[in-house]
């Protein structure tokens, strides 16, 4: 198939729902209008950096709208529209039954999060399978939007979610694709653990009640420690964090490595939630949660304090400073 056809056949549906901003694919640019904030974030993965050559095209087309829209979620924010840019490499894995495989779950999730694809570019490449992602969201024209930079000396430090399952999943897919086993887990929990690292979520349900809740907030991308420590030198604070109550899955509970803690809280692919919050509201979030049916757990794992020099980030254990070289990922 050229580029052409696959824009006909398989990405041009995704765009049918879009109405009159996609223009149907059939000009090089959409046109969007809006009495919102526009909240605009791009992001690539690339086969061999961000997913393996073996995965399934359902696991890169999730992975691909869900670790941008986790950008979306730390912002409070609502999608609207999306553009693809997808390179393709000649001759190799990419088939129609892969592209039909691949659309559809894209199709999936725009459904159940109402955005839709509007602008879009297809080449083919001689090496590595490369897509990019640019998600337009929106928030309300007089809400302020939830930042990085906007933690206050106080705050209760939160995290969504369990910290560590993406990290883990990696190590054992991994495994998986050289035919060797590291890992003495039982087969539900390396099962629970890979479907972590293949199929983030997105806590867009989560960030659009924090706007209103929350001083700010980031999505764990690269590791709680690195995202965190990004976030209180952004708000020139300093985070104090207990590591022993950074909550873990039973499935990461269940692995036997000395430096387990550690791993989990620097190796990322979480795609959770980190935010400030005035503890007097904590108690409030937590119900609200509940009300609106949202089952995501919310833990406290440290408070904000003034910032002392140059330290923006301090992870203690057991009341021992923890210390590490390594605090997240980095290209």
């Amino acid at each position: 198939m050229n580029e052409f056809d696959i824009i006909e056949k398989y990405f041009m549906p995704l765009a049918a729902k879009a109405g009159k901003e996609s223009l149907n694919l059939r000009d090089d640019c959409a046109i969007i209008t809006s009495n919102n904030q526009i909240v605009i974030n791009v992001d690539s993965i690339i086969e061999g950096e961000h997913f393996f050559t073996a995965d399934p095209p359902s696991s890169i087309a999730h992975k691909l709208l869900h670790v941008n829209l986790s950008d979306i979620a730390a912002m409070g924010a609502s999608p609207k529209y999306w553009t693809l840019a997808i390179s393709i490499p000649k001759n190799r894995f990419i088939n129609e039954k892969w592209l039909k495989e691949f659309c559809y779950t894209l199709e999936n999730i725009q459904n159940q999060h109402n955005f839709y694809l509007i602008s879009g570019d297809t080449t083919f490449s001689a090496s590595n399978l490369i897509l990019t992602a640019n998600i337009f969201a929106e928030i309300p024209k007089l809400q302020a939007p939830l930042k990085k930079s906007t933690a206050q000396v106080g705050d209760a430090i939160c995290v969504s979610g369990y910290i560590g399952d993406g990290y883990w999943g990696l190590q054992m897919r991994r495994d998986d694709i050289k035919n060797q086993n590291n890992f003495h887990i039982s087969i539900d929990d390396k099962s629970y653990l890979i479907n972590r690292y293949l199929y983030p979520q997105a806590r867009l349900e989560l960030g659009q009640m924090l706007i209103t809740a929350a001083n700010s907030a980031t999505d764990i991308s690269d590791g709680l420690w690195a995202d965190l420590e990004k976030l209180c030198k952004y708000s020139g604070v300093l985070g104090v964090i207990n590591a022993g109550y950074v909550p873990l899955s039973a499935a990461v509970q269940n692995i036997s490595d000395r430096d387990k803690i550690i791993k989990s809280i620097t190796g990322g692919d979480d795609y959770e939630l980190a935010f400030t919050i005035n503890e007097s509201k904590l108690a409030d979030l937590k119900k609200q949660l509940t009300v609106n049916n949202i089952t995501i757990p919310i833990t406290k794992i440290g408070y904000v304090e003034k910032a002392a020099e140059q330290d923006y980030i301090k992870f203690f254990h057991n009341d021992v400073l923890l210390q590490t070289s390594h605090k997240g990922y980095n290209y």
